[in-house]
Order: structure tokens, then sequence, then C-alpha cells
């Protein structure tokens, strides 16, 4: 599905008006994964869903999307929406990530065996585009103390990770020794 957005004005507006929306948006969100809580797990039809309790207005629209995307894990938008308004306030801040275009990863033994011999690599599988933004994030949010793992999680769901992928590559990652966990859940590049 390719969406896109055009639009036809844009203004600045105030610190408090974007404070506003932001609740407004965390607020239909929550209570959007409050509803699908009550729904895990029963058919998706009208009657059973506003048996559980949702709102009418929500019912068309989570039927929808339940058959779209099946079950999900509330957890991941919980997080999201937490980070939003942490982000908002200004109690932490989203590591920045340079947007490259493609990262490319040696690999002797793969270009000996097709015959690459313009040393260019093979291009990153997505383990490896996970592994070294979880690096990169460390680096560049680490102030001294480590990041905790709520904003490595937070970033790399940003970019389109899971937070099961992140956490499979952050143990890959420690057992390697490229990070080290210096307090529970609190990671740094090792030395």
């Amino acid at each position: 599905v390719y969406t896109s957005l055009r639009p036809e004005e844009m203004c600045v507006i105030s610190r408090t008006t974007y404070a506003n929306w932001l609740v407004e948006a965390a607020d239909a969100t929550m209570q959007r994964v409050t509803s699908s809580s009550k729904v895990k797990g029963l058919e998706a039809n009208a009657q059973s869903f506003s048996e559980a309790g949702v709102k009418p207005e929500h019912i068309e629209g989570m039927i929808k999307a339940r058959n779209h995307y099946g079950e999900i894990d509330p957890e991941v938008y919980k997080l999201t929406v937490m980070r939003a308004l942490d982000l908002a306030e200004g109690k932490s801040e989203v590591a920045e990530i340079p947007n490259n275009a493609k990262i490319v990863i040696n690999n002797d033994a793969n270009e000996e065996e097709d015959g690459d011999a313009d040393g260019n690599g093979d291009d990153a599988t997505d383990t490896d585009v996970l592994r070294a933004t979880i690096e990169s994030i460390v680096r560049s949010a680490d102030q001294g103390e480590g990041v905790d793992l709520p904003k490595i999680i937070a970033n790399c769901q940003a970019r389109g990770f899971s937070s099961e992928e992140v956490d499979s590559a952050i143990d890959d990652l420690a057992s390697s020794g490229v990070i080290e966990e210096v307090r529970f859940a609190w990671f740094k590049i090792k030395e």
C-alpha cells in the first residue's frame, strides 16, 4: 500500500497547540489499544466487540483492522505513546541516525564464491542493518551512563523493527562483545 500526504496548507503552530494535539492523539490511540485488549481472542464481528465494551464508533474500524492486521501486540503502541509524550515534555531525545541509502557489508567469502572482484561487498541483510542501527543508537545517545533498553527499542521501532527483533539483536551484539550491559537494561559500546 502506498500512502501519500500532500498538504494544501501548512503553518507554524505554538508549542501549546502541538502539546494539545499530541495529547488528543495519545488519548485516542490509548482508547483503541484498550479496546483491542478487550477483544483479544474474540471473533471479529460487531456483536462480540460490542459485548466486550468497545465504543460503537470504533467497532467498524477495529473489525477492518483485525481482518487486515490480525492480532496486535498492544505493548508496542503503549511504548510508542509514552515515548511521544516524553519527547514532547523534553524528558528524553530520540537518537538521530543518518539515513544512509544503502549499508554495505564486506563479505570476502561471498565475493570469492560469486567472483565479485570489485570489492564493493554484498547488500546488508535486515539483521545487519538492525545491528548497525542499534550500535549507532547506543553510540550517539550514550551520555556516559549507557542507553536504556526502552530508548533503543523505540528508536528501532521508529525504523520498522519489532521489539522481538531488537531483543534478539541486542543479545547477539552483547554475546559478540560489541555492546555490554552496564546495569540491568542499560547498554554501552564495549571499549
